[in-house]
């Protein structure tokens, strides 16, 4: 769970009611359930907003926005010219599946050329789009696949890999946040992630599911949306 860098926790109320919440988790980590986690996510929310200059959030918007146009030109244009768009010198027709996945995974998470996006939250941002493109196309096996696969995705299916960046973006953050933290009772991190991983998809899907449903993701109305989600799912969670 999280990436191999660390964020340090503050010392305010907040801070230490997350990481509280966490040595909850890590003491009950064999029978967690959906108070334990809705504890950790409304403290968390909290200390992120109130205690903390960090911009977490905007990172995981540039993602999921640039996924959504990089689905909307494949649908207008094709796949063929969109990797031409990317490298005038490649032609889709070369690229293998992975090779392909790559141009990806290096255009929606780190389009500009001049930024090396290396904060914290770009980190978890990168990790988190990794992973659901892994879920996404885990079973293709030409490049004809993925072309098909992002043609053909419904509202639906587009909404769920929305719901599922937001899970592993926000996964990314414990990590970042307690991964340390969890080592030093003797747990090993990936074990909390497997035990908590469903209880924030229900929470994430209970705070942002049915505002997902009315938006049209390709529109600049779903364009400001993504950018700004994390942040709402934030600020709901720090109200309740």
């Amino acid at each position: 769970m999280g990436t191999s860098q660390s964020l340090k926790l503050k010392t305010t109320p907040n801070w230490a009611s997350a990481k509280r919440a966490m040595t909850t988790i890590v003491q009950h980590r064999n029978e967690v359930n959906q108070q334990h986690v809705n504890n950790l996510l409304r403290n968390e929310a909290r200390a992120i907003i109130h205690d903390s200059n960090s911009s977490y959030g905007s990172s995981g918007g540039r993602v999921t926005k640039n996924f959504i146009k990089f689905i909307s030109t494949v649908r207008n244009n094709g796949l063929a010219a969109y990797v031409e768009q990317e490298n005038p010198d490649l032609e889709l027709g070369d690229l293998s599946v992975k090779d392909l996945l790559v141009l990806i995974k290096r255009h929606v998470s780190n389009p500009d050329s001049n930024s090396d996006h290396s904060t914290l939250d770009d980190i978890a941002a990168r990790t988190a789009f990794e992973k659901l493109v892994g879920t996404i196309f885990t079973d293709v096996e030409t490049t004809g696949d993925i072309e098909n696969i992002l043609l053909n995705a419904t509202d639906e299916q587009l909404e769920g890999w929305m719901i599922e960046f937001q899970v592993e973006y926000i996964m990314e953050l414990n990590g970042i946040l307690f991964e340390t933290q969890i080592f030093s009772k003797g747990v090993d991190p990936d074990q909390i992630a497997t035990q908590i991983r469903g209880f924030i998809r229900v929470k994430i899907n209970e705070t942002c599911l049915d505002q997902l449903h009315n938006v049209n993701l390709f529109s600049p109305e779903g364009e400001h949306y993504l950018e700004s989600l994390t942040h709402q799912i934030m600020e709901i969670w720090a109200q309740e």
